[in-house]
Protein backbone atom coordinates (compact mmCIF):
# COMPACT_ATOMS: atom_id res chain seq x y z
CA UNK A 1 0.00 0.00 0.00
CA UNK A 2 3.24 2.41 0.43
CA UNK A 3 4.08 2.05 -2.74
CA UNK A 4 0.83 2.60 -4.01
CA UNK A 5 0.66 5.74 -2.11
CA UNK A 6 3.80 6.96 -3.40
CA UNK A 7 3.08 6.20 -7.21
CA UNK A 8 -0.49 8.25 -6.76
CA UNK A 9 1.86 11.50 -4.79
CA UNK A 10 4.02 11.10 -7.94
CA UNK A 11 1.06 10.87 -10.56
CA UNK A 12 2.91 8.10 -12.41
CA UNK A 13 -0.78 5.68 -11.75
CA UNK A 14 -0.84 4.91 -15.49
CA UNK A 15 3.15 4.55 -15.86
CA UNK A 16 3.58 2.33 -12.81
CA UNK A 17 1.63 -0.45 -11.79
CA UNK A 18 1.85 -2.43 -8.28
CA UNK A 19 0.51 -6.22 -7.71
CA UNK A 20 1.02 -8.15 -4.89
CA UNK A 21 1.18 -12.06 -6.04
CA UNK A 22 1.59 -15.18 -4.07
CA UNK A 23 5.92 -15.03 -3.70
CA UNK A 24 5.88 -11.19 -3.22
CA UNK A 25 5.44 -7.63 -5.09
CA UNK A 26 5.77 -7.37 -8.65
CA UNK A 27 6.36 -3.52 -9.95
CA UNK A 28 5.83 -2.83 -13.77
CA UNK A 29 7.23 0.51 -15.17
CA UNK A 30 5.97 0.90 -18.35
CA UNK A 31 7.42 2.80 -21.01
CA UNK A 32 7.57 6.19 -21.74
CA UNK A 33 8.35 6.91 -17.96
CA UNK A 34 11.39 4.85 -17.46
CA UNK A 35 13.55 5.17 -20.13
CA UNK A 36 13.95 7.22 -23.71
CA UNK A 37 13.95 4.90 -26.68
CA UNK A 38 17.39 3.16 -27.40
CA UNK A 39 18.70 4.18 -24.09
CA UNK A 40 19.33 2.89 -21.09
CA UNK A 41 19.82 6.29 -18.70
CA UNK A 42 16.54 6.51 -16.12
CA UNK A 43 14.73 9.84 -17.12
CA UNK A 44 14.06 12.47 -13.97
CA UNK A 45 10.82 12.19 -13.86
CA UNK A 46 11.17 8.14 -12.69
CA UNK A 47 13.61 9.25 -10.07
CA UNK A 48 11.24 10.55 -7.28
CA UNK A 49 8.96 7.75 -7.81
CA UNK A 50 12.73 5.24 -7.70
CA UNK A 51 13.77 6.58 -4.82
CA UNK A 52 10.61 6.24 -2.55
CA UNK A 53 10.00 2.29 -3.84
CA UNK A 54 13.57 2.07 -2.72
CA UNK A 55 13.35 3.03 0.82
CA UNK A 56 9.79 0.79 0.81
CA UNK A 57 11.27 -2.53 -0.63
CA UNK A 58 14.33 -2.28 1.41
CA UNK A 59 12.12 -2.91 4.41
CA UNK A 60 10.99 -5.63 3.72
CA UNK A 61 13.02 -8.57 5.33
CA UNK A 62 14.19 -11.78 3.77
CA UNK A 63 13.50 -10.68 0.40
CA UNK A 64 15.52 -11.40 -3.08
CA UNK A 65 14.93 -8.22 -5.54
CA UNK A 66 15.02 -8.95 -9.68
CA UNK A 67 14.80 -6.02 -11.96
CA UNK A 68 13.97 -7.70 -15.14
CA UNK A 69 14.64 -5.41 -18.49
CA UNK A 70 12.54 -5.47 -21.53
CA UNK A 71 12.20 -4.28 -25.14
CA UNK A 72 10.15 -4.61 -28.20
CA UNK A 73 11.73 -6.16 -31.09
CA UNK A 74 12.35 -2.86 -33.38
CA UNK A 75 16.54 -3.48 -33.77
CA UNK A 76 18.84 -1.46 -32.00
CA UNK A 77 22.21 -1.70 -33.49
CA UNK A 78 24.63 1.00 -31.66
CA UNK A 79 27.84 0.69 -30.64
CA UNK A 80 26.40 1.08 -26.92
CA UNK A 81 23.86 -1.21 -27.51
CA UNK A 82 24.35 -3.84 -30.16
CA UNK A 83 21.35 -5.64 -29.57
CA UNK A 84 18.06 -5.51 -27.48
CA UNK A 85 20.13 -8.05 -25.17
CA UNK A 86 22.57 -5.41 -23.99
CA UNK A 87 19.67 -2.37 -23.91
CA UNK A 88 17.74 -4.54 -21.64
CA UNK A 89 20.22 -5.76 -19.57
CA UNK A 90 21.52 -2.16 -19.28
CA UNK A 91 18.47 -0.39 -18.39
CA UNK A 92 17.99 -3.63 -15.39
CA UNK A 93 21.42 -2.70 -14.40
CA UNK A 94 21.03 0.81 -13.77
CA UNK A 95 17.85 0.35 -11.83
CA UNK A 96 19.57 -2.22 -9.87
CA UNK A 97 22.66 0.19 -9.16
CA UNK A 98 19.75 3.12 -8.49
CA UNK A 99 18.21 0.55 -5.84
CA UNK A 100 21.76 0.04 -4.18
CA UNK A 101 22.24 3.47 -4.13
CA UNK A 102 19.38 5.43 -3.11
CA UNK A 103 17.12 2.96 -1.11
CA UNK A 104 18.67 1.11 2.58
CA UNK A 105 18.94 -2.52 0.30
CA UNK A 106 21.98 -4.82 0.41
CA UNK A 107 23.36 -4.99 -2.63
CA UNK A 108 23.44 -8.78 -2.20
CA UNK A 109 19.45 -9.06 -2.03
CA UNK A 110 19.45 -7.33 -6.07
CA UNK A 111 19.68 -8.69 -9.43
CA UNK A 112 19.90 -7.86 -12.94
CA UNK A 113 18.03 -9.98 -15.86
CA UNK A 114 17.88 -8.28 -19.44
CA UNK A 115 15.13 -10.66 -21.53
CA UNK A 116 15.42 -8.05 -24.92
CA UNK A 117 12.25 -8.82 -27.01
CA UNK A 118 11.58 -12.10 -26.23
CA UNK A 119 9.29 -12.14 -23.23
CA UNK A 120 6.53 -9.94 -25.01
CA UNK A 121 3.71 -8.78 -22.67
CA UNK A 122 1.77 -8.40 -25.96
CA UNK A 123 2.33 -8.77 -29.50
CA UNK A 124 4.93 -6.80 -31.27
CA UNK A 125 2.60 -5.59 -34.11
CA UNK A 126 1.90 -1.60 -33.68
CA UNK A 127 3.31 0.84 -32.15
CA UNK A 128 0.76 0.79 -29.01
CA UNK A 129 2.10 -3.23 -28.66
CA UNK A 130 5.47 -2.04 -28.68
CA UNK A 131 4.89 0.76 -25.85
CA UNK A 132 3.74 -2.02 -23.69
CA UNK A 133 6.25 -4.08 -24.16
CA UNK A 134 9.04 -1.61 -23.34
CA UNK A 135 9.14 -1.65 -19.29
CA UNK A 136 10.96 -2.47 -16.44
CA UNK A 137 9.95 -5.33 -13.96
CA UNK A 138 10.74 -4.72 -10.16
CA UNK A 139 9.83 -8.28 -8.21
CA UNK A 140 9.94 -8.04 -4.59
CA UNK A 141 10.33 -12.11 -3.29
CA UNK A 142 9.33 -12.97 -0.20
CA UNK A 143 12.37 -16.00 0.77
CA UNK A 144 11.37 -18.30 2.97
CA UNK A 145 14.14 -19.08 5.44
CA UNK A 146 15.33 -22.89 5.50
CA UNK A 147 13.27 -23.83 8.64
CA UNK A 148 10.18 -22.98 6.95
CA UNK A 149 9.35 -19.33 8.28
Amino acid sequence: EKIRRIIREQKLEEAIKVKVTETGIAIKVADPVGFDIGDADIKPELVPALQAISKVIGKVPGSQIRVEGHTDDLPIRSQKYPSNWELSSARALNVVKFLANYGDIEPSTLSAIGYGEYRPLVPNNSAENRKVNRRIEVYVDYVQKQDGK
